[in-house]
């Protein structure tokens, strides 16, 4: 009698395919998608940081102006007019200086600007160009005794919280 020989190919070759790796190309598709799954929520964290970040230094720019345009404060005069020659000689700003010491200890720095008619002074610090938050507020300035024009006070706070 003659025996046959089983002809063996590709799909009933037992040697050929094993089983533990055909689940390798699901497995892959499941890893990318728990790759990308992660990006996704590593950005929407940063943003949301990011965000708060900016929103932390728009407060304590607001608290700056306000404890800026104070009116006890020594270069406001009566009716809130801003005192230009006060800081144009270079007078020590005590108050100011002392909470830039407080906010540097947290790292955080920021900068007084006035302007008025095309002019611009920056009379406290003098901001970076970088990853800066403002906050404006029209003020009434004392260029000298006689003349007081409308201008602006800018406070630049600059940073990381």
């Amino acid at each position: 009698m003659l025996q046959r020989t089983k002809k063996r190919t590709l799909l009933n070759d037992d040697n050929a395919i094993s089983e533990e790796f055909t689940a390798l190309p699901s497995l892959s598709l499941i890893m990318i998608g728990v790759v990308l799954f992660s990006i996704l929520i590593i950005s929407t964290y940063e943003s949301y940081e990011a965000q708060n970040t900016k929103l932390s230094q728009i407060d304590i720019a607001r608290y700056l102006l306000s404890k800026t345009i104070d009116p006890d404060q020594l270069y406001m005069l009566d009716g809130n007019i801003v005192d230009l020659s006060y800081f144009n000689r270079n007078v020590n700003i005590s108050n100011l200086e002392n909470i830039k010491e407080d906010l540097s200890n947290s790292g955080i720095d920021f900068s007084i600007s006035l302007s008025w008619e095309n002019n611009s002074h920056w009379v406290f610090g003098q901001p970076p160009g970088f990853d800066q938050m403002a906050v404006s507020r029209p003020i009434s300035i004392a260029i000298n005794p006689v003349d007081v024009v409308a201008g602006t006070i800018t406070i630049v706070v600059w940073g990381h919280i």
